[in-house]
């Protein structure tokens, strides 16, 4: 079991945002999370990546409790996160904002290397314009820049969220094919997505959020086949 929680319970002063999550992801999975706005899909990432502390319940990462930590002994840990809305660096350039995502391996420069060729290869575009101002581009490249970023961290668990939010449906068919070869290529990803046909067809299991509580989970067949998926998320 890579990532373990149970019965997690998350507060934002007297408001509760999650109740009582219990969830697994298996090592190599592509996961995804469903649910309206609200529902507490960001903060569920957040509690995972420690920016976030749950009031009771665990967080285990690899057997290990990690619910406790700082967010950077998490990210030195394996797991990264690429947040909705990017937040990348705008008046860096690409090569600049890839150099940050790869900050807690900078004493290993050939490896940097390696990862950031690899990410070059994911996003050929990227390397391109790696002497760009990354505010400068456009949102589907700042999409690709902001997963790459989070790739230079070289996660075992790799968490987005909402990737395709505002971008063109061509760009959207190309950010999800990354993700899938992401996955392909060994990281286990864990998937907040607003657009659920899409994000159901390339995962392998999924998770449905309502107000802070799972109500559904299911492999990929399950969730197609599910009426209140179909109604809520499918437009079925």
């Amino acid at each position: 079991m890579l990532l373990n929680l149970k019965n997690v319970d998350t507060f934002y002063g007297r408001g509760q945002a999650l109740k009582g999550i219990t969830l697994q992801i298996e090592e190599k999975e592509l996961v995804t999370l469903l649910g309206a706005n609200g529902s507490g899909k960001t903060t569920l990432l957040n509690t995972i990546s420690g920016l976030i502390k749950p009031r009771s319940g665990s967080v285990e990462f690899e057997g290990r409790r990690i619910d406790g930590l700082s967010t950077d002994t998490i990210v030195k840990s394996g797991i990264s996160q690429c947040p909705e809305g990017r937040r990348l660096f705008p008046e860096l350039t690409v090569f600049k904002n890839l150099q940050l995502g790869a900050y807690i391996h900078r004493r290993n420069p050939h490896q940097v290397k390696k990862d950031m060729d690899a990410v070059f290869e994911l996003f050929p575009i990227l390397h391109e314009r790696q002497g760009q101002m990354a505010g400068t581009m456009s949102g589907g490249e700042q999409q690709m820049l902001a997963i790459g970023r989070a790739m230079m961290a070289r996660p075992k668990l790799l968490l987005l969220d909402e990737p395709s939010l505002g971008l063109a449906p061509l760009i959207v068919s190309r950010i999800f094919e990354a993700i899938a070869n992401i996955n392909h290529s060994g990281t286990t990803i864990f998937l907040v997505e607003q657009n659920a046909s899409m994000a159901i067809n390339i995962a392998s299991r999924g998770y449905v959020l309502e107000n802070g509580e799972i109500v559904f989970s299911g492999n990929r067949e399950q969730l197609q086949k599910d009426e209140k998926v179909k109604q809520a998320y499918l437009g079925v």
